[in-house]
């Protein structure tokens, strides 16, 4: 009250700015989080296309014309020529390896998934494949070259042996000899052809890891995936069609295979069978 006894009266705010200056803080707040949120959406989808590997095809893209196949079975037996000179040549492990980063197995490597399902087409069914590890790599002008470290773990030993023209015996008359060049002597083999059970040596046991070097030697990247081009061959070849080629083509030349020896037995109870059913024929 005033010194007449009248209550006082305070004055009034006549300004009408204080709700719509609050309305207008909280707008500006909202387009910052907003502008926030979407940066950071914008952000990780830059992070996911440059961070995350491109996928691989998942169809055979190697090279199948005639002429490579050849030229990949004269690698592959000649290869194991050598390893029956125990020499392992270019399936040696190397003494040191490049090294990778995260980010060179993200943009630069082909993706993993694809390069195991293209070894896998190189190996037996009744081989493992335990690990597979990038150990150089090197630009091509189209496309890149990989050497990996292949683990491998065999289900049955394996060996190799040659197969090569069945031996006539001295005294065979001339017209069981002619007979025998015509005998089927083990599935998958053409007549007169047999396995040289004898001369097998042994490569890897079963249960038993095994290392070797394995190269994919040109991957590319079209269409948004890697593509395994051309490859090495591996010890473990286990395609009829390339045993077919490589026989084909070896004239009287011994033709060298890696089996398990699961498979060598039935190939043993084969020949056996088809020596002694010869003389009843």
């Amino acid at each position: 009250m005033d010194g007449d006894g009248k209550p006082l009266e305070f004055p009034r705010d006549t300004s009408r700015g204080g709700p719509h200056i609050a309305r207008s803080f909280h707008l500006r707040l909202l387009w910052i989080a907003s502008s926030l949120l979407l940066g950071l959406l914008l952000l990780g989808a830059i992070a996911d296309a440059y961070l995350r590997p491109l996928p691989a095809s998942t169809t055979d893209d190697e090279n199948r014309t005639p002429a490579a196949r050849q030229a990949f079975v004269q690698k592959w037996q000649t290869a194991l020529a050598g390893l029956q000179q125990h020499s392992l040549g270019f399936w040696a492990p190397p003494p040191s390896a490049q090294p990778f980063r995260w980010w060179d197995r993200i943009r630069k490597l082909p993706n993993e998934s694809g390069v195991r399902i293209a070894l896998r087409r190189h190996l037996a069914s009744d081989i493992d494949l335990r690990d597979l590890r990038p150990i150089r790599l090197e630009p091509l002008s189209s496309g890149v070259r990989v050497s990996y470290l292949v683990t491998i773990e065999p289900g049955s030993s394996e060996f190799l042996l040659p197969i090569e023209p069945a031996g006539i015996a001295v005294g065979t008359g001339k017209r069981e000899a002619a007979l025998m060049r015509h005998l089927l002597f083990a599935t998958g083999l053409p007549p007169g052809q047999l396995f040289i059970l004898g001369d097998k040596m042994l490569v890897a046991p079963a249960g038993s890891a095994y290392r070797f070097q394995w190269t994919v030697r040109r991957a590319t990247t079209e269409g948004g995936l890697w593509h395994i081009r051309e490859v090495d061959p591996t010890p473990f070849e286990g395609s009829p069609e390339l045993e077919r080629i490589a026989i084909a083509a070896s004239g009287s030349a011994p033709v060298l295979l890696v089996c398990s020896e699961d498979r060598l037995a039935r190939i043993e109870a084969e020949q056996e069978a088809a020596r002694k059913a010869f003389p009843d024929r």
